[in-house]
């Protein structure tokens, strides 16, 4: 799991998420609700993160 967070955070790096985000909602590679499922996780997975630090 860290070698792909160390592989997405490269390929994201200079790249503004919300352009990201953007571009796969118009080539179809993902709909509206599956970002506002990543959404929620992410907001689940800060939580966890800045309680253990």
């Amino acid at each position: 799991m860290m070698n792909e967070f160390k592989r997405f955070r490269q390929e994201m790096q200079g790249v503004n998420p919300q352009d990201k985000m953007n571009e796969l909602l118009r080539s179809g590679k993902v709909n509206q609700q599956q970002i506002e499922q990543a959404n929620q996780m992410a907001q689940m997975a800060h939580g966890l993160f800045k309680g253990m630090f």
